[in-house]
């Protein structure tokens, strides 16, 4: 594979975001590239609550596990009741 074939490659892979780019405001560009980055930001933190969650329920003793299921249960099924079909 020669270094002309990579970089045909390396185009058909990124001519497409290239294209949409092109034609952006700076203002368009900068708005996208804030909402990219707070959308990454905004999976980090969730992976980490999920962690930090996983590792509570882990530690919980089995009486503040099945409370804590009782309620949630309790909870979705007023839900059920509540929201319409």
């Amino acid at each position: 594979m020669g270094l002309e074939t990579l970089v045909e490659v390396f185009k058909n892979i990124v001519g497409p975001f290239i294209k949409l780019f092109e034609s952006a405001s700076p203002a368009k560009l900068a708005a996208t590239t804030g909402v990219l980055i707070l959308m990454v930001m905004s999976l980090f933190y969730m992976a980490y609550g999920l962690v930090k969650l996983g590792k509570l329920l882990w530690n919980l003793k089995i009486g503040s596990l099945t409370l804590g299921l009782t309620i949630l249960g309790v909870i979705l099924v007023a839900l059920a009741i509540i929201l319409p079909y």
